[in-house]
């Protein structure tokens, strides 16, 4: 799957609620982040 595939789908997923589609795009032993990393990630490679 292309990542604009997987936009248009987590889009529909996302106006829908559809729990069942956001799920088909993720492995099924997939584990979900809250954006934590991503935030400290981002703190470290600015230097804050």
């Amino acid at each position: 799957m292309n990542i604009d595939r997987f936009m248009e789908t987590y889009k529909r997923a996302w106006e829908s609620s559809g729990e069942h589609l956001l799920a088909s795009l993720f492995a099924a032993d997939g584990l979900c982040r809250d954006g934590s990393l991503w935030r400290h990630s981002l703190v470290e490679a600015n230097g804050n």
